[in-house]
């Protein structure tokens, strides 16, 4: 598959009047793959949230660069369903995040088997600065996760742009108050890896407690997603 430098993320809840199975049929059978034959979306994930949280339904969007969602192909895409999003979504967190780092079990790519998903939102503020917090991650928290059982990837992203295409006013969309950083873990078994000695000790190091009497609580989310469908 090509190296993905962008995701688009967004974040859904159907709406009340449409039934969940009439919306899965859409996003399932319309929406995601008309956007998946687009020129420079590699892949597209979706995923249902098990924490019983809302927006309930996540899609990532592997993008080369984020002029896929530029191209003839996907705006007409866009174009095709402007009117079905507004009937089938209730709410629309659209995010477009720039891939920094994404490291991936040998066999990610062939991998058919459970995926659970944790996503995390957050940003270092007080008395830790920006090249500690990321050397944190990448120097020891990611490669402890890597050791945790069923580990599948991790991947790393800044915010580049958060809004609601249908919202015309507010065209800035809601960036600014985004955590800067969001970063996803993929595991074969969520539950496996937060019981696991490996898990535990990865989130109790002295550098991690450290770093996070830092994270901005105000912008911080944590959110747990399982893998519905993959396109």
């Amino acid at each position: 598959m090509p190296k993905s430098t962008a995701i688009l993320y967004p974040l859904t809840s159907r709406h009340p009047d449409k039934s969940e199975a009439d919306f899965n049929k859409w996003y399932d059978e319309v929406h995601a793959p008309s956007r998946a034959s687009c020129p420079g979306v590699n892949r597209v994930s979706r995923y249902k949230a098990t924490d019983g949280q809302q927006p309930e339904w996540l899609a990532i969007y592997e993008l080369s660069d984020t002029s896929a969602l530029q191209t003839p192909e996907y705006k007409k895409a866009r174009e095709n369903d402007g009117d079905d999003e507004s009937t089938m979504f209730k709410l629309l967190d659209r995010r477009v995040y720039k891939v920094f780092s994404d490291i991936k079990r040998e066999d990610y790519d062939t991998y058919t088997g459970n995926r659970d998903m944790i996503h995390v939102c957050t940003e270092p503020i007080n008395h830790v600065s920006e090249n500690e917090f990321n050397a944190w991650y990448e120097d020891e928290h990611v490669p402890y996760l890597q050791k945790c059982p069923g580990w599948l990837r991790s991947v790393r992203c800044i915010i580049e742009d958060s809004r609601d295409p249908r919202d015309t006013s507010n065209p800035e969309g809601n960036t600014a108050s985004r955590a800067k950083y969001l970063a996803f873990h993929e595991w074969e078994d969520g539950d496996k890896v937060y019981a696991s000695d490996e898990h535990k000790y990865a989130i109790t190091t002295p550098w991690r407690m450290r770093i996070m009497t830092s994270i901005d609580e105000k912008s911080e989310e944590r959110r747990r997603f399982k893998l519905w469908k993959q396109f």
